[in-house]
């Protein structure tokens, strides 16, 4: 599987094969040629997953740098309800795939009320209650 973190401002990625990262790097937005010389060499994945908080251009990219693969990348989106989490944002694909993706990996852990704390371009703290909802303060 190829994992695809995309932020403001760079992308993290790895590729795991039955749980363990055997190729990861990272790759400035505006760099995205770098991403793809970085992909020429690796296997084709069965799966691709991506967070993506930098853009539809950046989506448009890994679509394409993508591609040769013949795999889908999919692409993480907030919901109402997902893996025991409920997000009580009125809108709830407003709220960041990276929040929502550690909101669930936090739930996972936890299983029960917890901080969620991201540090990139931005840091967020967010907060699980006892049954898994997420809510704006």
């Amino acid at each position: 599987m190829l994992l695809l973190d995309v932020g403001n401002s760079r992308c993290k990625w790895a590729r795991v094969e039955n749980g363990v990262w055997t190729h990861h790097g990272v790759a400035e937005n505006a760099e995205w040629t770098v991403l793809q010389r970085s992909f020429d060499s690796l296997p084709p994945p069965a799966r691709i997953v991506a967070s993506n908080v930098g853009g539809e251009v950046m989506a448009q990219r890994l679509r394409s740098i993508c591609s040769k693969w013949s795999v889908p990348v999919e692409f993480v989106a907030a919901r109402s309800r997902q893996c025991g989490v409920r997000n009580a944002y009125d809108d709830p694909g407003r709220l960041g795939s990276d929040r929502w993706a550690a909101l669930i990996a936090a739930w996972q852990r936890m299983g029960g009320a917890c901080l969620v704390v991201n540090c990139g371009t931005a840091t967020t703290v967010d907060a699980l209650s006892d049954e898994g909802c997420f809510s704006a303060a």
